[in-house]
């Protein structure tokens, strides 16, 4: 009851994208399970995306109803999964557990500036499947012309 929709995150990226401008670039990363088409766009494979109940999450079935395809969203928005994936942690040398994403991201950080954002996803993407046994595919979203340019 207290999970943050996919609808709520879109009305505070929106009034931050207002702030920032369509010329400057938001980066969003959400390193949770079943994160996956989080923004709610329009992904590469053309996924069409369904809801599941009003109050509580359910799995839905093929008879669910359908949302329309809904334009490209105007942020990059990274998860640590696809939609139907669990994001599993990763346990350091230290004893310290992080979420596969975020550690990562944290490895690669010397390396982000400069760097397109297509470029960027793929490292961490196989930096994620060398440290996770389960199988869990970063998945993205974004305006192709934002995909395309640095990453910062």
């Amino acid at each position: 009851e207290k999970h943050i929709t996919d609808d709520f995150l879109n009305e505070y990226l929106m009034r931050l994208r207002f702030k920032v401008g369509y010329g400057g670039k938001i980066i969003v990363i959400a390193d949770a399970c079943h994160s996956g088409s989080g923004s709610r766009g329009i992904r590469d494979d053309k996924e069409v995306f369904k809801r599941g109940a009003k109050e509580i999450f359910v799995i839905p079935k093929e008879t669910a109803n359908i949302i329309r395809k809904e334009k490209p969203v105007d942020w990059l928005f990274v998860s640590a999964c696809k939609s139907y994936q669990t994001n599993y942690e990763y346990k350091d040398e230290h004893g310290e557990y992080y979420g596969a994403l975020s550690y990562s991201i944290s490895k690669s950080e010397d390396l982000l500036t400069g760097i397109k954002y297509t470029d960027a996803v793929d490292n961490w993407s196989n930096t994620v499947q060398e440290i996770t046994v389960y199988p869990q595919n970063i998945d993205n979203e974004g305006r192709p012309s934002k995909k395309n340019s640095n990453l910062f």
